[in-house]
Parts: structure tokens; C-alpha cells; sequence
């Protein structure tokens, strides 16, 4: 594949809907005149442009990584004129536009390349991963790697001592503390989050207070279906740096 192959056209600078209410918003603030709303407006314009080219350069690089690994070799054209491909880059691209988080940007731009190589997933499985990406957030993608192998990630990172803890058991959530160098008080928006992946069955069912035995606290937790959505993703696995939560 050539860069000719994944040429992008020019940027459009030109302002859209978004731009124009920020700029009649600054307008109603005292002491603003329409030379500063202008402004506003050509910034937002030249803003959303870079951001949406940034997103379409991650997208057509994740389907030149996958396309050099594929067997296959499908011709460049044929996929970007797929209706599986247009229906994931518009969903990807209005779910980026929307999120501050440049890792949940990466994510969404490996899941629009990776719906038209997923051969083995049907249409209604990439509907439903789609969906997920769109929905989880860093934390909760970051615990669906960690949960693949605990004592693998707190060895990776570093964090050996840690893993060679608690010969006899301990609680749940230890590792997990270890991880994210938490506080038990502060842990409630990890919970939240596991719960969500256990409603999803991306996790098996566990209590982070539960006392266990024999080393059960490093079991690995993740689902079949939390792995193969990682897999879709290609996420970093044990290798995958913790979100910040403070």
C-alpha cells in the first residue's frame, strides 16, 4: 500500500452549526463585540477540521497496519467503498468529536479500521462492539487488560513486589489498589465501572471485599467476550499503561 493509496483529501476550514452558536454565545457576553465572536468562530472552524483530520489520518493508519498484516491483501478501494467501512467511520467519528480522551480517539479509530477486517464477526457482533467502544471509557478498557492477567500486568509495570504478595490470599481488590496506587476509599468509580462490565458478562462475577485463599486475588476475571473485544480493539494487553484517577 502507498500513501497514495490513503490519500486524504484537504482539509475543510469552512465553519459548521457548532462553530456559529459558540460565536453568537460570546456575542451575548457584555462587552464582546462581533469582531471577538468572529474570531471564536474561525477558531472552532479551524479546531473541529484539525481534530476531524487527525481522526481520519489515525483511521487510514490503522487500516494500512492491518492491511500489511492481512493474508489476504484486500484491494484498498474495495474496503474504504464497503458499507461496513462508511457506517463504523461515521459512527467512530461522531463518538471521537465527542470525547476529550486521546486514548478512547485511538480506540475508535482502530474500531472503525478493524470492522471491515473482522471477517469471523458478523454484522450484529460489530454493531454490539462498536457500540461498547463508543460507551466505555479509558478505565474501563484499562480494567478489561488488567483483568486478562494481574499478576502479569503488576509484574510488567514494575510492580513485581506487589504481585509476590499474599502466597496465601487476601482480598480482591489488592491488586487492583496496587495498580492504580488508590486508597480503598477512593476505588467507587472503579466499581462502578466493574459493575458495568460484569452487566455487559465482559467480567466474570466477583466482590473486590471478598477475602480469598490461595492467590485467587491474581485469577484472571475477563470474559471470552471481554477478550475478544480487546482483540478487536488491539489493545496493549499486560503492557497497557493504568489510567490516571486523581
Amino acid at each position: 500500500m502507498t500513501e497514495r493509496d490513503l490519500a486524504l483529501p484537504a482539509a475543510d476550514e469552512a465553519s459548521d452549526l457548532s462553530a456559529h452558536i459558540g460565536a453568537s454565545l460570546l456575542e451575548l457576553v457584555p462587552g464582546v463585540g462581533p469582531t471577538a465572536a468572529r474570531a471564536l468562530d474561525f477558531k472552532m472552524a479551524r479546531r473541529k477540521a484539525a481534530r476531524e483530520r487527525e481522526f481520519q489520518l489515525a483511521v487510514m493508519g490503522a487500516i494500512r497496519d492491518l492491511w500489511e498484516e492481512s493474508e489476504s491483501r484486500p484491494r484498498i478501494e474495495d474496503l474504504l467503498d464497503s458499507d461496513r467501512f462508511v457506517a463504523a467511520f461515521e459512527r467512530c467519528s461522531r463518538a471521537a468529536a465527542e470525547t476529550t480522551s486521546n486514548g478512547k480517539r485511538s480506540r475508535l479509530a482502530r474500531a472503525a479500521a478493524s470492522a471491515v477486517f473482522a471477517g469471523s464477526l458478523g454484522d450484529s457482533e460489530i454493531e454490539t462492539v462498536l457500540e461498547l467502544t463508543e460507551r466505555y471509557s479509558d478505565l474501563h478498557i484499562w480494567i478489561l487488560s488488567f483483568y486478562c492477567d494481574p499478576e502479569g500486568w503488576l509484574k510488567a509495570n514494575g510492580m513485581g513486589d506487589a504481585a509476590s504478595q499474599g502466597i496465601r490470599g487476601g482480598k480482591r481488590d489488592e491488586p487492583l489498589l496496587a495498580a492504580l496506587d488508590l486508597e480503598p476509599r477512593d476505588m467507587q468509580i472503579v466499581r462502578s465501572a466493574i459493575e458495568d462490565l460484569q452487566r455487559d458478562v465482559m467480567l466474570a462475577a466477583f466482590d473486590l471485599s471478598e477475602s480469598v485463599g490461595d492467590r485467587k486475588q491474581f485469577a484472571p476475571q475477563t470474559r471470552r467476550r471481554g477478550r475478544r473485544l480487546l482483540r478487536f480493539l488491539r489493545e496493549a494487553g499486560t503492557a497497557s499503561p493504568a489510567p490516571k484517577l486523581q
